[in-house]
């Protein structure tokens, strides 16, 4: 009887060695693919890389990544706000995406279908209101600590 017991002592020690070690590589592999500069020629391998790699959870002043979607002018008629760029987003967040719609506060900015963006979003307490800000257009060029490539910058961010 001591001695299976003294087998499986042995066994839960190698079990549990065994499983440091295998999150100890899931570790070291995560912070590798964060510091390497990467390129991206799909949509598919971006999103898996920045689920992987960023937390993708909709939070007060947190970037958030996604694709344009469609854009509109809209000139501030009412009065209330200038003339600004009404982006459709598709953002990616953990659990697959959310369409959001987000201002962009250059009028001309260059922005297509299928563009890879930085959002802001930012929450309103008071009124329970989320409101979204394009940032910035980004290459699928990841620069390791630097984050992606900016093509234009909307917003000077502190």
């Amino acid at each position: 009887m001591e001695y299976i017991i003294y087998v499986l002592a042995v066994l839960g020690v190698i079990f549990l060695f065994i499983f440091i070690w295998i999150f100890k590589i899931i570790i070291q592999t995560k912070r590798n693919i964060k510091i390497k500069p990467r390129s991206f020629t799909n949509a598919e391998d971006l999103i898996n890389f920045i689920r992987a790699v960023f937390e993708c959870k909709l939070k007060h002043k947190s970037i958030l990544f996604g694709f344009v979607e469609s854009t509109y002018r809209n000139n501030g008629f009412t009065g209330l706000s200038d003339p600004h760029l009404e982006v459709d987003v598709s953002i990616v967040i953990d659990n697959g995406y959310k369409k959001i719609e987000a201002t962009c506060p250059v009028v001309n900015a260059n922005l297509a279908q299928g563009d890879f963006v930085a959002i802001m979003p930012i929450y309103n307490q008071r009124h329970d209101i989320w409101s979204y800000v394009v940032t910035a257009k980004l290459k699928a060029i990841y620069l390791g600590d630097k984050g992606f490539q900016v093509e234009d910058r909307f917003v000077e961010l502190e």
